[in-house]
């Protein structure tokens, strides 16, 4: 599938040269193994191949303009020629850091190879069979030997070593970090359950989990800062790290982190305990693998990663750390989007986690006291039954005036005296 990967070429000099390399290039054979090669003729000067190049392109071959002239003039006057400048890469590590290397600019190199070769061999042949003594003495030998060659122009400082792995990586270990705290509080807020109101209970997770992110995401940023060194200032590893870029990776990584955390949170508090791993797993490998994989490399089914906040968000921090490949409506869109959805699950989550609780379907370690089957019916029962009145307490009991009687007790004693008096007056 690596056919599905393009490498664009891009003729600004649109003379015999140029369209000779064009030529060769579009003649070569394709195969689902290589990227495709597509001709722009849309693009008319190397500030737009640039900006194409840094925003779109997985990579961009460029015949630099005037190629034809200035080899022709090196070939009959012999003036100096720099072949260096005949082809230009234009490359950014920011699309994709682990397929551009492999696949893109390998692609491109090997390419500019076989066109040099072609190139040379064809202007070898020419030359012997049209060249006179005079030409031949004044023809510059380096442009004659070796006419076409390849200059690299790096628009998006990404292609360090780790730079596949960095992004997801650092939202692996914060997230699994905050996991511990996300299920002691399960267990801690019981009793919250039984006492609070829901939104008090849901407005406190909020806040928790939200200040938990924010300082997680601090130490991940604080991470990649130590990780550039001495050279946070510099090009090296990524653009310099200024108090804007740094505020923005911050926030990147906090986005990147409150819908995992709140989708976590709301599994956690409906799954019994013994199956708390379920969602943690179903979670982290589908947004790992999102975040390294190369999605265009995958068959269609894969699309769906695009939706993992991981993805997203490896998509966010490699374009703030480089300054390429903006995507900022797409992954802004998607993140605020996971973010509002994990919000309302959060929401119906412990809503339904407060019911059990105060039922005593779930004990304090969130694990069921009754079968799922039962529990439906028993809602049933408890919305059917006609609700009985409250007992009041001794000191809600309606008071009465006091009475002889109440005065008088009532003593074994006191009632023998009654009857033997009413026996003397039926006598009488």
């Amino acid at each position: 599938l690596v056919h599905n990967l393009a490498i664009d070429l891009v003729d600004l000099d649109r003379g015999p040269v140029g369209r000779e390399i064009s030529e060769i290039i579009m003649a070569m054979p394709q195969s689902l193994a290589s990227p495709t090669w597509r001709l722009r003729a849309d693009i008319r000067d190397i500030d737009q191949a640039r900006r194409y190049a840094r925003d779109d392109a997985w990579g961009v071959l460029v015949i630099n303009s005037g190629l034809s002239g200035r080899l022709a003039s090196a070939l009959t006057l012999g003036t100096d020629y720099d072949a260096s400048l005949a082809l230009t890469m234009l490359k950014q590590g920011a699309y994709h850091p682990m397929a551009q290397p492999l696949y893109i600019q390998s692609t491109i190199a090997a390419t500019a190879s076989l066109v040099s070769a072609q190139v040379t061999a064809r202007q070898l042949a020419e030359f012997k069979a049209t060249a006179n003594a005079t030409a031949r003495a004044s023809a510059n030998p380096h442009a004659l030997l070796h006419p076409i060659s390849m200059a690299t122009e790096n628009l998006g400082p990404y292609d360090f070593e780790l730079g596949t792995l960095i992004p997801p990586l650092t939202f692996l270990l914060m997230t699994l970090c905050l996991l511990v705290p996300l299920m002691m509080s399960k267990f801690g807020a019981f009793p919250l359950y039984k006492r609070a109101k829901h939104l008090q209970i849901y407005a406190a997770l909020v806040l928790v989990i939200t200040g938990l992110c924010a300082v997680f995401a601090l130490f991940g940023s604080l991470v990649f800062l130590a990780f550039k060194g001495p050279y946070y200032n510099t090009q090296r590893l990524g653009l310099p790290i200024t108090g804007g870029r740094f505020f923005q990776l911050w926030s990147t990584y906090l986005l990147t982190l409150l819908p995992t955390m709140f989708w976590l949170k709301s599994l956690s508090l409906v799954v019994p305990t013994s199956y708390a791993a379920v969602p943690s797993i179903m979670t982290v490998i589908p947004n790992m693998c999102s975040a390294i994989v190369v999605l265009e490399l995958c068959p269609p089914f894969f699309r769906w990663f695009q939706a993992m906040p991981f993805f997203q968000g490896g998509m966010l921090t490699r374009y703030v750390i480089s300054g390429a490949h903006a995507r900022l409506g797409e992954n802004l869109g998607v993140l605020f989007g996971e973010l509002g959805f994990s919000l309302a699950l959060l929401f119906a989550c412990t809503r339904v986690h407060q019911h059990n609780v105060v039922a005593g379907n779930v004990d304090i370690m969130g694990n069921y006291t009754v079968s799922w089957s039962d529990i439906i019916p028993r809602l049933r029962a408890q919305s059917a039954a006609v609700p009985t009145e409250r007992v009041l307490e001794q000191d809600e009991q309606p008071q009465r005036p006091l009475v002889l009687p109440d005065l008088i007790p009532i003593t074994d004693e006191f009632s023998t005296h009654q009857n033997s008096m009413r026996n003397e007056t039926v006598a009488i």
